[in-house]
């Protein structure tokens, strides 16, 4: 015996297929777009390393002008020292000609 499905209900799933892509539809969709991708992933590693290029330069930069600074800091202590204290040397010199 055989039973014939309703006449609306093939109407329905004959629907539904039009919601779905056809295999060779995919396939196009895939050609098309992995050029793009993987320029897209060219492109991401170049700024990546360009990144990390920059993060490095900007790090020895920091290095360089903490260096400058210190040293810097140094020249300006020596100098305010040498006007704010007396040199031992100048005086003993000093002590020795208030004693003659």
């Amino acid at each position: 015996m055989t039973t014939f499905v309703p006449k609306g209900d093939m109407v329905r799933l004959a629907n539904r297929f039009k919601e779905f892509a056809r295999v060779d539809e995919i396939t196009e969709f895939r050609l098309e777009m992995t050029p793009l991708i993987d320029s897209c992933e060219q492109k991401l590693a170049g700024y990546t390393n360009d990144n990390e290029n920059m993060r490095e330069m900007i790090r020895r930069f920091d290095e360089v002008i903490s260096d400058k600074v210190n040293k810097m800091s140094l020249l300006t202590l020596e100098k305010k020292i040498g006007e704010k204290f007396v040199r031992i040397r100048s005086w003993d010199d000093l002590r020795k000609n208030m004693e003659d």
